[in-house]
């Protein structure tokens, strides 16, 4: 009882400070635990990396882990290559750059789902390379429409109007 009579007997600015201060650690708090945890599973991604493994670099880089060299106490390396079955390279970065283990399937499915896109497009190409020399047009009662057939007869007209009238624009002129 007597904690409320001391809150009522308080100035409301100080309250309301009170309050934001006890909010903003209690925020500084929760933050700090999750980059704990944060910190904490990233060192042990750190721990199972070995000879082999595929990892992505902070820098972009995807490469195979050929060594993990301990040059100081403390301070680690790793020896990563890169490239195709014909060309390597050979990058050392340190192990702290490490960003992630890659997953093999989930590469192989994106290649796949690369691989696809690539052939749709093609796919789409060359039907917009053949759908050019014809398009044909059904309409609404089921007849085929030859569009290409239509504008070539709706230029003829246009033509044999503009040719008759330059015509009867000529004789008129005489």
């Amino acid at each position: 009882m007597v904690f409320g009579n001391l809150l009522l007997a308080m100035d409301p600015t100080l309250i309301f400070l009170v309050i934001i201060v006890g909010l903003m650690l209690g925020m500084m708090m929760w933050t700090g635990s999750k980059q704990k945890k944060a910190q904490a599973d990233f060192m042990a991604m750190l721990d199972t990396l070995r000879a082999g493994m595929r990892v992505k670099m902070s820098s972009g880089v995807i490469g195979r882990i050929k060594e993990i060299v301990e040059e100081a106490p403390g301070f680690k390396t790793v020896l990563i290559e890169t490239g195709d079955d014909k060309n390597h390279s050979y990058l050392v970065y340190d192990l702290n750059a490490v960003q992630g283990i890659v997953n093999e399937e989930a590469l192989a499915q994106l290649k796949i789902k690369q691989n696809l896109a690539e052939l749709e497009k093609a796919n789409a190409e060359k039907a917009a390379e053949d759908d050019s020399h014809t398009m044909k047009i059904t309409t609404l009662n089921g007849d085929e429409f030859d569009a290409e057939k239509y504008v070539a007869k709706r230029n003829e007209k246009v033509l044999g109007e503009k040719k008759k009238s330059t015509a009867a624009k000529s004789k008129a002129k005489k």
